[in-house]
């Protein structure tokens, strides 16, 4: 339950670290049992908010009292939303579990290690005279979502060689709208938008990831992100 009116505070970094969070829930497939909570009223600095008494309310009745089933939600305060993809360098996994063999395999050496000797003149190839330019870009999403708003992150990757810059066009179902983004330029506010990049995370090598977000008001549904590069 977090403050977003008072700077000191550090509402702003508490919002990365509660997305960071839910992240790492959401590896371990309890992606429902995280709540955070800044979209609350102005007040005074230590003043319980009326917005989260029935957040508390389901928590206690879940995991104290076992009597509740409530799924966990994330809802930021304008004023207090952070940029995840400034300090995630990582793309969440998937956890599972494995045990290991009771007994490793071993294998022995062979007794006498077959030999073979280089050719006396190594092949050579001839470069093409003309080099393969951009060979395109992918892009994915994760969201983080909750009752009437969701923070997107979208990680774009550089194909098997480098590009120059990189468009990634989506589609946000009805009624849903972006209220803000970062690292990237953005066209339009709702329906099908298109985000590029900007001056310092145009330029990929083979196979580099760069991710750009965005923040948006009602539900994002599915998004099928397509990227193209220059």
């Amino acid at each position: 339950m977090d403050n977003p009116h008072i700077a000191n505070l550090g509402p702003r970094s508490a919002s990365v670290a509660a997305l960071g969070g839910a992240e790492v829930y959401r590896a371990l497939g309890a992606g429902a049992n995280i709540t955070y909570h800044s979209d609350v009223s102005d007040g005074t600095h230590c003043a319980s908010r009326a917005e989260w008494r029935p957040l508390l309310q389901q928590h206690l009745q879940k995991y104290l009292l076992r009597s509740g089933n409530a799924a966990g939600t994330i809802r930021i305060h304008s004023k207090a939303t952070g940029n995840l993809a400034s300090w995630r360098d990582w793309q969440t996994p998937t956890l599972t579990t494995s045990n290991p063999p009771s007994d490793p395999p071993t294998s022995n050496p062979p007794s006498n290690p077959p030999t073979s000797n280089p050719p006396s003149e190594p092949p050579t190839s001839t470069p093409p005279s003309n080099p393969p330019t951009g060979a395109g870009c992918s892009a994915t999403t994760s969201v983080n979502a909750w009752t009437g708003g969701f923070v997107a992150t979208v990680r774009v990757t550089a194909g098997p060689s480098a590009i120059s810059g990189w468009n990634v066009g989506l589609t946000l179902p009805a009624g849903a709208t972006v209220t803000n983004s970062w690292n990237a330029n953005r066209s339009g506010t709702s329906g099908a938008l298109q985000f590029s990049n900007v001056s310092h995370n145009g330029r990929l090598n083979a196979g580099q990831v760069v991710e750009f977000g965005f923040q948006g008001t009602g539900t994002s549904g599915t998004l099928t992100p397509t990227c193209t590069a220059s």
